[in-house]
């Protein structure tokens, strides 16, 4: 087995067969508790799109190659081939030169921009509860922060807002925290 045969095994077959159930599931995402230590918050994430792991515990990641090195604690890329293929055997055909075909290239999945369609002031009870539950003062809040409606894709959202240099917003709920807009410095006069 060479290099780009491994690669070609899905890592969801791997861990799969290494006794691991994914967490949850996302859109070309796959959450595992990690298998290099104990934990109880997944933060083993596979992306099916690419076949790539990583690791957000340890900030590593890599294909199925660099997860049988860290796993069986292998330093050489011949050891670990050669657990993989032990393991998949029974996964991967001979292959007759005839029969292989060039590989299609899959899309990217499509960036959804977000769209702003309000800034008001702060009065959403759930906004002033989330600021209430961070010991904010909402009218101290209200000086600095703006409510939020955005839409993303079809779905509607808000958020506390504040805005920065370049006119987008770093935003914050109890759900999420991100930015609309390129992150730029954000400051209080």
């Amino acid at each position: 087995m060479n290099t780009q045969q491994a690669k070609q095994i899905p890592l969801l077959e791997v861990m799969q067969r290494l006794g691991y159930k994914p967490s949850k599931t996302r859109e070309g995402e796959i959450w595992y508790t990690s298998p290099f230590r104990d934990e109880k918050t997944p933060s083993f994430k596979i992306n099916t799109h690419k076949n790539t792991w990583y690791d957000f515990g340890q900030g590593e990641g890599g294909t199925i190659i660099d997860l049988f090195m860290q796993l069986y604690n292998d330093t050489s890329v011949a050891a670990a081939l050669e657990k993989i293929a032990t393991m998949h055997t029974d996964h991967l055909p001979t292959p007759n030169p005839a029969q292989i075909a060039p590989t299609s290239k899959k899309n990217p999945l499509a960036v959804k921009t977000p769209v702003i369609h309000s800034i008001k002031e702060i009065k959403h009870r759930s906004l002033i509860n989330y600021l209430n539950s961070r010991a904010i003062d909402a009218d101290l809040a209200r000086l600095y922060m703006s409510e939020i409606h955005y839409q993303l894709g079809d779905k509607h959202y808000f958020a506390l807002g504040q805005s920065h240099q370049n006119g987008g917003f770093e935003l914050r709920n109890p759900y999420f925290k991100g930015s609309i807009g390129n992150k730029t410095i954000s400051y209080f006069p």
